[in-house]
Protein backbone atom coordinates (compact mmCIF):
# COMPACT_ATOMS: atom_id res chain seq x y z
CA UNK A 1 0.00 0.00 0.00
CA UNK A 2 2.71 2.53 0.92
CA UNK A 3 4.36 1.78 -3.12
CA UNK A 4 1.20 2.82 -4.56
CA UNK A 5 1.05 6.11 -2.55
CA UNK A 6 4.28 6.78 -3.64
CA UNK A 7 3.73 6.37 -7.20
CA UNK A 8 0.57 8.56 -6.83
CA UNK A 9 2.86 11.15 -5.12
CA UNK A 10 5.17 10.79 -8.44
CA UNK A 11 2.33 11.48 -10.30
CA UNK A 12 0.78 13.97 -9.37
CA UNK A 13 4.01 16.23 -8.68
CA UNK A 14 4.93 15.81 -12.75
CA UNK A 15 1.31 16.69 -13.25
CA UNK A 16 1.84 20.03 -11.17
CA UNK A 17 5.14 20.81 -13.28
CA UNK A 18 3.72 20.06 -16.69
CA UNK A 19 0.71 22.51 -15.75
CA UNK A 20 3.31 25.20 -14.77
CA UNK A 21 5.15 25.00 -17.63
CA UNK A 22 1.75 25.01 -20.04
CA UNK A 23 0.79 28.39 -18.08
CA UNK A 24 4.25 29.70 -18.56
CA UNK A 25 3.92 29.02 -22.70
CA UNK A 26 0.47 29.72 -22.45
CA UNK A 27 0.01 26.98 -24.55
CA UNK A 28 0.76 23.56 -24.95
CA UNK A 29 0.43 21.84 -28.57
CA UNK A 30 -2.77 23.71 -29.93
CA UNK A 31 -4.40 23.94 -26.58
CA UNK A 32 -3.62 26.95 -24.19
CA UNK A 33 -3.51 26.60 -20.99
CA UNK A 34 -7.26 27.38 -19.41
CA UNK A 35 -7.76 24.21 -21.55
CA UNK A 36 -4.76 22.41 -20.24
CA UNK A 37 -5.96 23.23 -16.62
CA UNK A 38 -9.70 21.77 -17.12
CA UNK A 39 -8.14 19.07 -18.84
CA UNK A 40 -5.46 17.74 -16.02
CA UNK A 41 -8.10 18.99 -13.22
CA UNK A 42 -10.82 16.71 -14.74
CA UNK A 43 -7.86 13.65 -15.68
CA UNK A 44 -6.16 14.58 -11.86
CA UNK A 45 -10.51 14.27 -10.54
CA UNK A 46 -10.75 10.89 -12.11
CA UNK A 47 -7.29 9.75 -11.00
CA UNK A 48 -8.02 10.67 -7.55
CA UNK A 49 -11.01 9.35 -7.07
CA UNK A 50 -10.00 6.18 -8.85
CA UNK A 51 -6.94 6.22 -6.45
CA UNK A 52 -8.92 6.45 -3.47
CA UNK A 53 -11.54 3.97 -4.38
CA UNK A 54 -8.55 1.94 -5.20
CA UNK A 55 -6.99 3.05 -1.82
CA UNK A 56 -10.20 2.08 0.15
CA UNK A 57 -10.82 -0.58 -1.41
CA UNK A 58 -7.45 -2.09 -1.01
CA UNK A 59 -7.58 -0.94 2.82
CA UNK A 60 -11.00 -2.48 3.32
CA UNK A 61 -9.55 -5.82 1.80
CA UNK A 62 -6.88 -5.76 3.87
CA UNK A 63 -8.87 -5.03 6.68
CA UNK A 64 -11.02 -8.12 5.61
CA UNK A 65 -8.18 -10.27 5.02
CA UNK A 66 -6.55 -9.66 8.16
CA UNK A 67 -9.88 -10.03 10.33
CA UNK A 68 -10.45 -13.73 8.58
CA UNK A 69 -7.10 -14.69 9.03
CA UNK A 70 -7.51 -13.41 12.91
CA UNK A 71 -11.13 -15.36 13.03
CA UNK A 72 -9.13 -18.15 11.37
CA UNK A 73 -6.50 -18.18 14.09
CA UNK A 74 -9.43 -17.89 16.94
CA UNK A 75 -11.30 -20.42 15.11
CA UNK A 76 -8.47 -22.73 15.20
CA UNK A 77 -6.96 -22.12 18.54
CA UNK A 78 -10.37 -22.30 20.09
CA UNK A 79 -11.41 -25.79 18.26
CA UNK A 80 -7.79 -26.83 19.78
CA UNK A 81 -8.82 -25.76 23.20
CA UNK A 82 -12.10 -27.83 22.52
CA UNK A 83 -10.25 -30.95 21.55
CA UNK A 84 -7.98 -30.83 24.69
CA UNK A 85 -10.95 -29.99 26.31
CA UNK A 86 -12.44 -32.94 24.94
CA UNK A 87 -9.43 -35.11 24.94
CA UNK A 88 -9.39 -34.19 28.80
CA UNK A 89 -12.36 -34.86 29.63
CA UNK A 90 -12.34 -38.27 27.39
CA UNK A 91 -9.39 -39.38 29.43
CA UNK A 92 -10.52 -38.44 32.98
CA UNK A 93 -14.34 -39.85 31.68
CA UNK A 94 -12.20 -43.22 30.61
CA UNK A 95 -10.08 -42.95 33.98
CA UNK A 96 -12.99 -42.59 36.46
CA UNK A 97 -14.57 -45.86 34.86
CA UNK A 98 -11.30 -47.80 35.24
CA UNK A 99 -11.43 -46.38 38.83
CA UNK A 100 -14.98 -47.30 39.38
CA UNK A 101 -14.66 -50.39 37.67
CA UNK A 102 -11.21 -51.51 39.90
CA UNK A 103 -13.46 -50.28 42.70
CA UNK A 104 -16.41 -52.70 41.60
CA UNK A 105 -13.92 -55.38 41.28
CA UNK A 106 -12.08 -55.17 44.64
CA UNK A 107 -15.59 -54.90 46.05
CA UNK A 108 -16.69 -57.90 44.75
CA UNK A 109 -13.25 -59.56 45.42
CA UNK A 110 -13.84 -58.74 48.92
CA UNK A 111 -17.36 -60.18 49.34
CA UNK A 112 -16.33 -63.05 47.51
CA UNK A 113 -13.13 -63.56 50.15
CA UNK A 114 -15.79 -62.71 52.79
CA UNK A 115 -18.31 -65.24 51.47
CA UNK A 116 -15.39 -67.83 51.32
CA UNK A 117 -14.18 -66.99 54.87
CA UNK A 118 -17.41 -67.52 56.17
CA UNK A 119 -18.23 -70.92 54.39
CA UNK A 120 -14.84 -72.25 55.43
CA UNK A 121 -15.69 -70.79 58.89
CA UNK A 122 -18.66 -72.81 58.80
CA UNK A 123 -17.10 -75.73 57.51
CA UNK A 124 -14.62 -75.15 60.00
CA UNK A 125 -17.09 -75.49 62.81
CA UNK A 126 -19.16 -78.15 61.27
CA UNK A 127 -16.28 -80.66 61.24
CA UNK A 128 -14.97 -79.47 64.90
CA UNK A 129 -18.41 -80.74 65.90
CA UNK A 130 -18.33 -83.42 63.85
CA UNK A 131 -15.04 -84.48 65.58
CA UNK A 132 -15.98 -83.27 68.77
CA UNK A 133 -19.36 -85.45 68.68
CA UNK A 134 -17.22 -88.32 67.24
CA UNK A 135 -14.77 -87.85 69.74
CA UNK A 136 -17.38 -88.21 72.56
CA UNK A 137 -18.65 -90.79 71.10
CA UNK A 138 -15.70 -93.23 71.05
CA UNK A 139 -14.80 -92.19 74.24
CA UNK A 140 -18.80 -92.88 75.69
CA UNK A 141 -18.33 -96.15 73.78
CA UNK A 142 -15.31 -96.53 75.77
CA UNK A 143 -16.32 -95.98 78.88
CA UNK A 144 -19.62 -98.40 78.37
CA UNK A 145 -17.08 -101.00 77.35
CA UNK A 146 -14.70 -100.18 80.68
CA UNK A 147 -17.74 -99.80 82.64
CA UNK A 148 -19.08 -103.69 80.65
CA UNK A 149 -16.03 -105.44 81.38
CA UNK A 150 -16.01 -104.07 85.17
CA UNK A 151 -19.56 -105.41 86.04
CA UNK A 152 -18.81 -108.38 84.66
CA UNK A 153 -15.51 -108.78 86.24
CA UNK A 154 -17.92 -108.22 89.77
CA UNK A 155 -20.74 -109.99 89.40
CA UNK A 156 -18.29 -113.09 88.55
CA UNK A 157 -16.64 -112.95 91.45
CA UNK A 158 -19.70 -113.90 93.19
CA UNK A 159 -18.97 -117.80 92.10
CA UNK A 160 -15.06 -117.17 92.22
CA UNK A 161 -14.96 -117.66 96.41
CA UNK A 162 -15.88 -120.95 95.31
CA UNK A 163 -12.69 -121.60 92.79
CA UNK A 164 -10.04 -120.21 95.52
CA UNK A 165 -7.64 -117.16 95.76
CA UNK A 166 -6.30 -117.23 92.41
CA UNK A 167 -9.60 -116.84 90.53
CA UNK A 168 -10.59 -114.35 92.92
CA UNK A 169 -7.21 -112.83 92.41
CA UNK A 170 -7.49 -112.58 88.34
CA UNK A 171 -10.91 -111.39 88.78
CA UNK A 172 -9.90 -108.71 90.95
CA UNK A 173 -7.04 -107.53 88.64
CA UNK A 174 -9.56 -107.21 86.17
CA UNK A 175 -12.09 -105.16 87.88
CA UNK A 176 -9.35 -102.86 88.76
CA UNK A 177 -8.33 -102.66 85.88
CA UNK A 178 -11.47 -101.96 83.74
CA UNK A 179 -11.93 -99.73 86.87
CA UNK A 180 -9.20 -97.51 86.36
CA UNK A 181 -9.80 -97.37 82.05
CA UNK A 182 -13.07 -95.79 83.67
CA UNK A 183 -11.18 -93.24 85.15
CA UNK A 184 -8.87 -92.42 82.14
CA UNK A 185 -11.68 -91.58 80.22
CA UNK A 186 -14.17 -90.20 82.53
CA UNK A 187 -11.09 -88.13 83.94
CA UNK A 188 -12.00 -85.68 86.40
CA UNK A 189 -15.36 -86.88 87.03
CA UNK A 190 -16.49 -86.43 90.71
CA UNK A 191 -16.79 -89.96 92.63
CA UNK A 192 -14.44 -92.46 90.36
CA UNK A 193 -12.63 -92.88 93.83
CA UNK A 194 -15.19 -94.99 95.19
CA UNK A 195 -15.70 -97.01 92.10
CA UNK A 196 -12.26 -97.69 91.62
CA UNK A 197 -12.08 -98.98 95.46
CA UNK A 198 -15.11 -102.03 94.87
CA UNK A 199 -12.89 -104.27 93.01
CA UNK A 200 -10.88 -104.74 95.80
CA UNK A 201 -14.00 -104.54 98.39
CA UNK A 202 -15.57 -107.43 96.45
CA UNK A 203 -12.34 -109.44 95.97
CA UNK A 204 -12.06 -109.34 100.07
CA UNK A 205 -15.67 -110.40 100.73
CA UNK A 206 -15.03 -113.19 98.03
CA UNK A 207 -11.96 -114.13 99.40
CA UNK A 208 -13.57 -114.31 102.87
CA UNK A 209 -16.51 -115.97 101.69
CA UNK A 210 -13.71 -118.74 100.42
CA UNK A 211 -11.99 -118.67 103.95
CA UNK A 212 -15.27 -119.34 106.00
CA UNK A 213 -16.94 -122.18 103.46
CA UNK A 214 -18.12 -124.96 104.78
CA UNK A 215 -18.31 -123.10 108.50
CA UNK A 216 -21.44 -121.47 110.16
CA UNK A 217 -20.43 -117.97 108.60
CA UNK A 218 -20.06 -119.36 105.01
CA UNK A 219 -24.01 -118.09 104.48
CA UNK A 220 -23.65 -114.98 105.73
CA UNK A 221 -20.58 -114.13 104.39
CA UNK A 222 -22.05 -115.39 100.98
CA UNK A 223 -25.01 -113.49 101.02
CA UNK A 224 -22.97 -110.59 101.65
CA UNK A 225 -21.14 -111.02 98.49
CA UNK A 226 -23.70 -111.12 96.93
CA UNK A 227 -25.87 -108.46 97.86
CA UNK A 228 -23.02 -106.28 97.50
CA UNK A 229 -21.93 -107.21 93.85
CA UNK A 230 -25.07 -107.38 92.94
CA UNK A 231 -26.28 -103.53 94.32
CA UNK A 232 -22.57 -102.63 92.81
CA UNK A 233 -23.84 -104.43 89.53
CA UNK A 234 -27.30 -102.14 89.43
CA UNK A 235 -25.63 -98.72 90.63
CA UNK A 236 -22.26 -98.52 88.67
CA UNK A 237 -24.35 -99.61 85.24
CA UNK A 238 -26.06 -96.28 85.46
CA UNK A 239 -22.66 -94.03 85.62
CA UNK A 240 -22.17 -93.07 82.27
CA UNK A 241 -25.31 -91.97 81.05
CA UNK A 242 -26.21 -90.64 84.54
CA UNK A 243 -26.29 -86.86 85.27
CA UNK A 244 -23.82 -85.05 88.05
CA UNK A 245 -26.33 -85.09 90.40
CA UNK A 246 -27.07 -88.66 89.37
CA UNK A 247 -23.68 -90.05 89.66
CA UNK A 248 -23.49 -88.16 93.42
CA UNK A 249 -25.96 -90.01 94.26
CA UNK A 250 -24.69 -93.43 92.70
CA UNK A 251 -21.20 -92.36 94.70
CA UNK A 252 -23.26 -91.71 98.44
CA UNK A 253 -25.02 -94.81 97.76
CA UNK A 254 -22.01 -96.93 96.71
CA UNK A 255 -20.31 -95.45 99.65
CA UNK A 256 -22.92 -96.16 102.30
CA UNK A 257 -23.04 -100.13 101.04
CA UNK A 258 -19.39 -100.16 101.27
CA UNK A 259 -18.93 -99.42 104.71
CA UNK A 260 -21.95 -101.70 105.36
CA UNK A 261 -20.69 -105.26 103.78
CA UNK A 262 -17.25 -104.34 105.29
CA UNK A 263 -16.52 -108.37 106.81
CA UNK A 264 -17.63 -109.20 109.93
CA UNK A 265 -14.82 -110.24 112.79
CA UNK A 266 -17.77 -112.36 114.38
CA UNK A 267 -17.43 -114.71 111.23
CA UNK A 268 -13.92 -115.62 111.94
CA UNK A 269 -14.49 -116.08 115.38
CA UNK A 270 -17.40 -118.09 114.31
CA UNK A 271 -15.31 -120.14 112.00
CA UNK A 272 -12.38 -120.69 114.52
CA UNK A 273 -14.69 -122.00 116.68
CA UNK A 274 -16.11 -124.76 114.40
CA UNK A 275 -12.69 -126.05 113.25
CA UNK A 276 -11.95 -126.57 117.49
Amino acid sequence: MEDDLFVWTLIWESLLDSFAAARVADEILWMNGATWAQLWSGIFGAVAGAGGAAWVATFVLGRTVREQNRLAADNERVQRELASTAAKAQAELASNQLTEQREALERQLVEQRAGLDRQLAEQKAGLELQLAEQREEAKKARQISAVADLLAAASELRPAHFSGPKAILDLQHRATSAALRLHVEDFGAIGLTEIILWPAHLADLARDAHHVSGTKAEKIAFDTLNAASSYFVTWAGVWVNASPEMRQEVVNNLSSKRKETEPKKEWFAEMWADHE
